[in-house]
């Protein structure tokens, strides 16, 4: 299986247990160094000899906002891939600091973000075999050159089932027992949809909205 984090699925971003200190990647805000955990500045450091750091402000995509891009027909890939780029990009600027910057792939968050996007995508395949096929560029596209994809086009990572061979499994989050459930979190999207504009800005791309 693959780690992620379901944004979608917290009450509170911001009070999830991922940014414990212990048993999670510590907390950070105010685009400050982390202060505590195991990547804290005093135990991490980016490649540039930074510290990480996190803004956490704002508000991420919620269960029912996915569930509407989910919803999206297979015969319209190329706005399903509009929307789930935005809410992408948006969790990016949300979590801010090292997120947000050219330096996030070195973020641990990185990987648990981008899991969430890919199984986001599988479920949205799963709906039918058509939506399994779609793609937003055609079908065969080459990827840019590099010695990680020559001889590969984009047919080689459409099933989530068999990626060269690898089988790439999403186990969907159990509830949670004893808690019960409270008001589902209110929809902000022209909150995250700011930090997604903020995020386009610095990798240098015109958003499709």
């Amino acid at each position: 299986t693959i780690p992620y984090w379901a944004w979608e699925n917290e009450a509170d971003p911001w009070t999830s247990p991922l940014w414990d200190a212990v048993g999670g990647l510590g907390h950070g805000s105010s685009n400050q160094c982390v202060a505590d955990g195991p990547f804290s500045s005093t135990n991490f450091a980016l490649l540039s000899g930074q510290c990480l750091r996190r803004e956490r402000i704002g508000s991420t995509p919620t269960a029912s906002e996915v569930d509407a891009m989910l919803q999206t027909a297979a015969s319209d890939s190329a706005r399903f891939f509009d929307l789930l780029d935005f809410m992408h990009a948006g969790v990016h600027c949300t979590i801010g600091g090292t997120m947000c910057s050219l330096e996030a792939a070195e973020a641990p968050e990185f990987l648990l973000h981008h899991g969430n996007v890919d199984r986001l995508w599988a479920k949205w395949q799963q709906r039918s075999g058509q939506h399994a096929q779609a793609f937003s560029q055609p079908a065969g596209s080459s990827f840019p050159a590099s010695p990680l994809t020559i001889g590969l086009d984009s047919n080689a990572f459409l099933d989530s089932a068999n990626v060269l061979g690898i089988a790439v499994d999403y186990v969907e989050p159990a509830p949670k027992r004893g808690i019960a459930s409270g008001p589902a979190r209110k929809p902000q999207p022209d909150v995250w949809k700011a930090s997604a504009r903020q995020w386009f800005k610095i990798i240098g791309r015109t958003p499709t909205e």
